[in-house]
């Protein structure tokens, strides 16, 4: 697909250099009337500013392009070696990928506004017109049905991309990922995340409550609702306080130490929390007893 695009920018920008420098076609003849000889002679003008110009830009043009080209074939062939699973060419070339998608979105940046610095030429010139279409300014197939850019990008493995659109934004939906499909495909994954990220979160949430309950409801037939409502109060008051304290102190906590020892602290009171249950659901007779003789 590049190799297409750099061949016709080439193609349009040497085309519109030999229609910019060409030798002026035969005059009319001289008008009779009252404006004859005002406008200059067309031999007389000075089209080397132009062609300077033109020179200039394609240079910088074809040199960015091949840039991008070069990258997009490093990109190929990493592809190729892992027979294009791209998850699986990611996991083993992580940096490498990132890289290269963020080179070619570097040259790609270099380049799209250096054939638009010379597309006024191109697109203003009625012979030159449709290669601005195919390479700038075209519409996709689905886009304009009725008119879209004349172009069809052949992928390496034969498949056919039939009128995708102007050649540089069909590599920038490529490199941005801005393609409708490809976009639709990020709002169903990121959908799914979020489902279950949503479960996730409730069978968290409802798994700590629930053994809170079942913990609360063996010290409340133990030693009775008043005091383990003094304790919930006693103990929310002091992780309020803790957590006061580290905002008001900013405090950079160890936080790889804190996880460790808070661990062992769940481990203990897992443990409690369970034979507490136990017993007392022994004591109210849920649970039968077992003795050890």
């Amino acid at each position: 697909m590049l190799n297409q695009s750099k061949a016709i920018i080439c193609f349009a920008v040497a085309t519109t250099l030999l229609a910019a420098c060409a030798a002026p076609a035969p005059s009319a003849p001289a008008p009779t009337n009252a404006l004859a000889g005002v406008a200059p002679a067309v031999s007389s003008i000075d089209l080397s500013g132009i062609k300077s110009y033109l020179l200039d830009k394609s240079g910088q043009l074809k040199a960015a392009t091949a840039a991008l080209k070069a990258t997009a074939d490093q990109s190929y062939d990493l592809a190729k070696a892992s027979n294009f699973d791209y998850a699986a060419m990611f996991a083993a070339n992580k940096e490498q990928t990132v890289k290269l998608v963020e080179d070619a979105r570097a040259q790609w940046t270099t380049a799209s506004p250096l054939y638009e610095q010379m597309e006024g030429i191109v697109a203003g010139t009625p012979s030159l017109a449709e290669f601005d279409v195919i390479l700038d300014a075209g519409a996709s197939k689905e886009e304009d049905p009725q008119d879209p850019a004349p172009v069809d990008v052949t992928l390496p493995d034969g498949r056919v991309l039939e009128k995708p659109g102007n050649l540089f934004g069909v590599n920038e939906s490529t490199l941005w990922g801005t393609f409708d499909k490809h976009k639709q495909s990020i709002i169903k994954g990121a959908a799914g995340q979020f489902a279950g990220l949503l479960i996730l979160g409730f069978t968290n949430v409802y798994r700590e409550g629930f053994e809170t309950a079942l913990f609360l409801q063996a010290l409340t037939l133990e030693g009775g609702a008043g005091t383990v409502l003094i304790g919930a109060a006693v103990g929310m008051a002091l992780v309020l306080a803790v957590g006061l304290a580290i905002f008001a102190l900013q405090a950079k906590l160890p936080i790889m130490k804190m996880l460790i020892f808070t661990g062992i602290l769940i481990g203990f009171v897992l443990l409690v929390m369970v034979g507490n249950t136990v017993h007392i659901m022994q004591v109210v007779g849920w649970m039968p007893l077992t003795p050890i003789r």
